[in-house]
């Protein structure tokens, strides 16, 4: 479960640094642009050698090695 939740973070992380150059959160907006995201952006992301996604680029290989967020610590509240 952890190692699941690592990723859906990772990835989410890598989207959010790429969203400038990819322009993801305006296609949102736009039926035409929103059926064409896939993804294909995690690829070009890898493949890309842009300054600009440097980071998000390092993230996504940090998935691939396996280098993942860890598990710091939870709290369970609990309504009285």
């Amino acid at each position: 479960m952890f190692v699941a939740k690592a990723i859906e973070y990772m990835i989410t992380d890598a989207l959010l640094l790429a969203d400038p150059y990819f322009k993801i959160s305006e296609a949102v907006d736009s039926g035409d642009s929103f059926v064409h995201l896939s993804d294909f952006i995690l690829k070009e992301i890898e493949k890309s050698n842009s300054d600009e996604l440097a980071a998000s680029r390092e993230i996504i290989y940090d998935i691939r090695r396996r280098n993942l967020y860890r598990f710091v610590d939870e709290i369970i509240y609990q309504q009285i």
